[in-house]
């Protein structure tokens, strides 16, 4: 058998061409790409995927079930310098619309007005992971969060600040029955039916609002 190129692990993705490396494409592979590759980590488990292998970059992305999963790194820490770092002062940039937040180490969601007011505030209750991801929903009466961390997915009124559909044993990862693993990035279609992408079941489902798999 033929030995993968560049070194490469066997089972690997390997680049077979390797051309001029210039400034820009070495910022790419020896910054950007480690810090992707660390921050998706933690979720290839059960999927058996690793990442392509650059000259410079190694990163192999499967881990067992169970794994203790690092905190993401910060921008000082992934080595992105001052630049990466800076945040927008003008709040013109934002449209002059209210910003949705899910302020997952926190346990909480905000909406925040373009002048950092914060205008609404919901806290998570019965876990300490909180929603990693937030959508307006049902003409901006809802939110729809999922609870990656804690294998949860639910819908609040925001009048209310009451969950009023909720899907996953919460803190219970699992493939049966109603459980999830990993949720992310669920969102709420048109036809009322939520899609989520179950990461370390490796499917992405559609729930119906009665809780069908359809």
């Amino acid at each position: 058998m033929t030995p993968p190129p560049n070194g490469a692990v066997e089972g690997e993705a390997a680049v077979t061409t390797q051309p001029s490396e210039g400034p820009l494409r070495r910022i790419l592979l020896t910054r950007f790409v480690p810090l992707l590759a660390s921050i998706a980590a933690p979720f290839g488990a059960g999927c058996a995927y690793a990442a392509p292998v650059y000259p410079h970059v190694s990163a192999q992305l499967a881990r067992a079930p169970g794994d203790h999963l690092p905190p993401l790194p910060s921008v000082a820490q992934a080595g992105l310098g001052p630049v990466a770092a800076a945040t927008p002062h003008d709040a013109a940039a934002l449209g002059h619309f209210d910003v949705l937040i899910a302020d997952e180490g926190n346990n909480r969601l905000l909406i925040v007005s373009p002048q950092k007011e914060i205008l609404w505030e919901y806290h998570f209750h019965g876990t300490r992971e909180g929603g990693d991801d937030a959508f307006f929903t049902d003409h901006g009466r809802q939110i729809i969060t999922n609870l990656e961390h804690a294998h949860f997915v639910e819908k609040i009124d925001i009048a209310q600040k009451k969950p009023v559909w909720q899907y996953g044993r919460l803190g219970y990862p699992g493939s049966t029955g109603e459980k999830l693993y990993y949720p992310d990035d669920a969102y709420q279609m048109p036809n009322g039916n939520v899609i989520v992408a179950d990461i370390r079941n490796c499917r992405i489902i559609a729930i119906s609002p009665d809780k069908q798999i359809v």
